[in-house]
């Protein structure tokens, strides 16, 4: 199951949404490489709640499992996907660059992670 973040966050953008962008309630179908490979390219709104950054931001799921390297796969047992995220657009000076990441059911909604 994912974690319940409770909807509140006190920077970042609200998980109501971004302006030019409509909020997704149902979890995309990630059980098939095929249904996986069509959220390649999607841009996301992804929670953080760490020393990295606190809050929602967008980024963009730029690749899958495949761009870990083998270190990278053991010890992100969890992360599936590659989520690219871009100073100028979140405006923490940390959270920049390729960030692995859990996109699944268990994480996914309002009140978790994606």
């Amino acid at each position: 199951g994912g974690r319940d973040r409770g909807g509140a966050f006190a920077l970042g953008i609200a998980p109501s949404g971004v302006a030019g962008y409509r909020i997704v309630t149902k979890c995309p179908a990630l059980e098939s490489a095929q249904q996986r490979e069509l959220l390649i390219g999607k841009t996301i709104l992804h929670a953080f709640d760490d020393c990295t950054a606190r809050g929602w931001f967008v980024g963009k799921v730029i690749g899958g499992r495949d761009m870990f390297n083998q270190k990278e796969r053991r010890e992100l047992a969890d992360a599936q996907f590659v989520v690219e995220y871009k100073r100028s657009e979140t405006g923490v000076k940390r959270l920049h660059g390729k960030v692995a990441s859990d996109l699944s059911e268990g994480t996914f909604g309002g009140k978790n992670w994606w």
